[in-house]
């Protein structure tokens, strides 16, 4: 029976028919209030009862551990679909949860997941979050992990939210200008705008001085860029404004709005116009060089100024030239090289009043390159954190439809680029290997993106692969290859200790349980499953060699994919002082006689104590039972019994009885017993005379008392 109050029972096990000491359910037990507990266990029957205590030692629940948490990650201000912003490393014994638990300021738009695929927790963004980096630059969250017991630790991540930039106008010119006399609508310039983030953005006059102004900013459908227009029948008159000054702007859907400022001046009379634009030129790609004659623009100005030519292209391929003093069109590398066809060219001839035109010239490309393809080229591949050094993870594919291309294969880059020796690329077979030396780890990175380039010398095409990594079941690991641990020998389950083991599992949130493997005497001991404590798994005794003093054994973890990770325990074994000293026998006969001299040894009385060291080693004490034995006898601590005076007062035959304790070193002390019987008898010298030698005569009647009492009365 165990007393009432404590968190534990007893309860009888039919299986094994014995009685087992349980934890009662629903039980939280606290280290830090209780470290341990004593049982009185009392076994009782019909005769009588046996109690023994059992100490339960509380092993400290640890919180869990964050293991992994960056300081500071961001998102831009303009996303509105939900993603993973960071996924979270945590480890614990036991089971646990993670929550936001506050964020500052309020509200934040974020949530926290668990992915049951790679057993951990991630912090998500909202869909439309609705983020503004003018009224909230960051937030903090405040993370929290609490396990099945309460125990909890927290971090702080800092999400920073980028500016969404306005878009840009990059070379808008300071000064235009517009003739008095026009009428219809042109276009005066062409805006080259860009927004970094690549949202769609709308550009337009948002302001003009005087107002009103007859200007626009239209975006062209031919090529998709915005210009500045002239609108059809302007009104101009520059005896009433010989100057505009307009706000040109470009607005996103943020929005984010980026203005430049451009003046129109009015001068009178003044008209460019071109000769032989717009026109078409075809060329054969493959057979025209760099240099090569493409057009030759001409203009007339109806002030008589010099002209100067300057050209955009779209697509803008670096294909081609112009001479900004002749208008002369060349192309600026052999064609064999170019990809798309056709090839807007739009030209834009200016005076000195910056009176501008611009027209197109459409260049046609025939007997066109082929550019190669990638055939295989996936978005993405998985492979497993456990594939070894060496293995084929992808094997890349490539057509052109040019008879006889001959195609090369490349590996540009690794994202992250630090990252980059962990692949190995073969140009002869194009097979992805992870490299010699190398091992992935999911827990450690799960996400790589790796491009590629196919080329036949005179086109390239570049894509990529992303590479995810599968978490792969991993064992669990010890913190060390071999513990230790002293303990001293015992019955079964009397005693327990704590090796310390300390374990970790690198796929996180996994668990565990401890075992005994087999061997090297491993049977004599057992671990607790969940606890890692360890007790004898039998009786204990290394008396008399029976069993090792010091062995080593192993204990296994085991997961909850069922993989394992193993260390070994040195266990010394200490002697307990089980035993006391045997004297063999309960009763020892010594003599003495008149011819024995005081301070004479008797007899040794020798003990036998098969425990070991100190615990062996024993000393004796006596206590006389006899009236008058102290007077004549003494037990010595070495156990000799010595005689102290001499008996000669004393009859022949008298007995003297001492009881002789042999105590132990050991602690607690064990006493063993026996009795030592000192005899005083004669010792008779006869003289034969017709000798010179003298024979002298012993008798034992300790055998028989009667001949003892024959021998006195007849004597």
């Amino acid at each position: 029976m165990i007393p009432a109050g404590g968190p534990f029972n007893i309860q009888f096990d039919s299986l094994t028919s014995k009685f087992d000491v349980v934890l009662t359910s629903s039980t939280l037990l606290d280290a830090a209030t209780t470290p341990s507990y004593d049982i009185a266990l009392k076994c009782e029957d019909s005769w009588g009862f046996t109690m023994g205590i059992l100490t339960v030692v509380v092993n400290a629940n640890t919180s869990p551990v964050i293991a992994e948490i960056i300081a500071t990650t961001s998102v831009t201000e303009d996303e509105i679909s939900p993603r993973n912003i960071h996924t979270m490393t945590v480890t614990d014994t036991d089971s646990f949860t993670c929550a936001i638990q506050s964020t500052v300021p309020a509200g934040a738009p974020f949530n926290i997941q668990y992915d049951s695929t790679a057993a951990k927790y991630s912090v998500y963004l909202n869909s439309n979050p609705n983020l503004n980096f003018l009224t909230t630059p960051s937030y903090d969250l405040n993370l929290e992990c609490t396990d099945a017991v309460g125990k909890s630790s927290s971090a702080v991540l800092t999400v920073l939210i980028d500016e969404n930039e306005a878009p840009k106008i990059s070379n808008l010119p300071t000064v235009l200008s517009a003739i008095d006399s026009e009428t219809d609508s042109r276009i005066m310039f062409d805006l080259t705008t860009t927004d970094v983030e690549g949202d769609d953005y709308t550009c337009f006059i948002s302001s003009s001085v005087p107002a009103a102004a007859p200007f626009s900013v239209v975006k062209n459908p031919a090529n998709n860029v915005y210009g500045v227009y002239i609108v059809d029948n302007p009104g101009l008159d520059v005896t009433v404004t010989t100057t505009y000054i307009l706000d040109v702007s470009c607005t996103d859907n943020e929005p984010r709005t980026g203005t430049e400022t451009l003046e129109v001046d009015v001068i009178p009379g003044d008209v460019i116009t071109f000769t032989n634009l717009p026109d078409t030129a075809s060329m054969n790609a493959l057979m025209t060089g760099s240099g090569v004659t493409v057009h030759d623009v001409n203009a007339n100005d109806a002030l008589g100024d010099i002209l100067t030519y300057k050209m955009t292209a779209s697509p803008d391929t670096g294909s081609f030239q112009i001479d900004s003093g002749t208008g002369l069109i060349t192309t600026a590398r052999a064609l064999k090289y170019e990809t798309q066809s056709p090839i807007d060219l739009y030209v834009t001839a200016s005076d000195f009043y910056n009176v501008q035109v611009t027209e197109r010239l459409r260049v046609d490309l025939t007997n066109m390159n082929n550019v190669p393809v990638f055939t295989n080229m996936d978005t993405s591949i998985n492979v497993l954190e456990s594939v070894s050094a060496g293995t084929i993870l992808y094997t890349l594919t490539g057509q052109d439809a040019d008879p006889g291309a001959l195609l090369t294969y490349t590996l540009d880059n690794v994202e992250p680029i630090t990252t980059s020796s962990l692949f190995t690329f073969d140009p002869n077979t194009r097979q992805l290997k992870l490299a010699q030396g190398q091992k992935l780890d999911y827990e450690n990175r799960n996400f790589y993106n790796v491009t590629f380039t196919i080329s036949d010398t005179m086109a390239t095409t570049t894509s990529f692969v992303e590479v995810h990594i599968i978490d792969d079941a991993e064992p669990c690991v010890f913190d060390s290859p071999m513990y230790y641990a002293t303990v001293t020998e015992a019955t079964a389950g009397s005693v327990s200790w704590t090796p310390g083991f300390s374990v970790s599992d690198p796929d996180g949130g996994a668990s565990w349980s401890f075992s005994m493997m087999n061997g090297n005497n491993s049977e004599r001991f057992s671990v607790g499953p969940t606890s890692g404590v360890m007790t004898f798994a039998m009786d204990y005794d290394i008396d008399n060699s029976a069993m090792p003093s010091s062995t080593i054994v192993t204990v296994q973890c085991i997961d909850n994919t069922g993989k394992t990770g193993t260390a070994k325990i040195t266990l010394n074994i200490q002697d307990d002082n089980d035993n006391a000293p045997d004297f063999g026998q309960t009763n020892h006969v010594v003599y003495a006689d008149q011819l024995t001299n005081p301070g004479s040894v008797l007899g040794t009385l020798v003990a036998k104590d098969i425990d070991s060291g100190t615990n062996a080693e024993y000393y004796c004490t006596s206590s006389p039972t006899t009236g008058i034995a102290a007077t004549y006898y003494s037990v010595g601590s070495d156990c000799g019994v010595y005689l102290t005076q001499s008996p000669t007062q004393l009859e022949y035959g008298t007995m003297q009885s001492y009881v002789v304790y042999g105590i132990d070193r050991g602690s607690p002390t064990r006493t063993g017993t026996t009795q030592v019987d000192v005899i005083y008898r004669e010792t008779v010298t006869t003289t034969i005379p017709t000798t010179t030698s003298t024979t002298t005569a012993t008798y034992d009647f300790s055998a028989n008392r009667r001949t003892l009492l024959c021998f006195l009365s007849c004597s």
